[in-house]
């Protein structure tokens, strides 16, 4: 990159259009897909990251600090039907490697429970809910963040008789422990 044309601006312009190219208004979102694999909401967030090693050593923590990630599981990982939100948010984080992991400041997690009636919960599924709030809680606890949103969202049939009519209370773990209904 010594000879580019880019390279020969200066660095705080160069800053200014890596933040452009690199910093999203909406939370990106990571997902498992069907095949266990992650996916992001954002299409190639990283390909100017993998330009060359000089734009990767500038952008790599502008990226990661900039961004709002969001980590949800939609799909129920066994008959309790509560998502593994836990499971992306490691996986995510063990890919990325220690030091942009470090470089995190926002994050937002949903952890998800579809019930058929309202106000039945199984011990189960309780238990796997309190597990991963428990996790989650201590990683917001010990890491670097600036705003850490768990949020425990609960869906269920609006009135348990007609079909599609589903409500989501949703749970703020960390914030205000107050419920909000979509």
């Amino acid at each position: 990159m010594d000879t580019s044309p880019f390279n020969k601006l200066s660095a705080e312009l160069r800053n200014e259009i890596y933040e452009l190219a690199l910093s999203f208004e909406e939370p990106i979102l990571i997902t498992k897909t069907s095949h266990s694999r992650l996916e992001s909401s954002v299409k190639q967030p990283t390909a100017l990251l993998q330009t060359c090693r000089q734009i990767r050593a500038e952008t790599t923590k502008m990226f990661y600090a900039n961004n709002v990630f969001r980590f949800a599981d939609s799909t129920p990982v066994d008959h309790t039907k509560v998502s593994d939100a836990w499971v992306v948010f490691s996986r995510f984080f063990g890919s990325i490697g220690l030091d942009s992991s470090n470089t995190i400041k926002h994050v937002c997690v949903e952890i998800r429970y579809e019930i058929g009636r309202p106000r039945i919960i199984c011990g189960e599924a309780w238990d796997h809910i309190k597990s991963q709030i428990h996790d989650f809680r201590r990683i917001a606890r010990v890491g670097n963040f600036e705003s850490f949103e768990l949020i425990l969202g609960i869906e269920y049939d609006g009135d348990g008789i007609r079909e599609g009519k589903r409500k989501t209370h949703e749970l703020d773990l960390l914030g205000d422990l107050r419920w909000r209904t979509k």
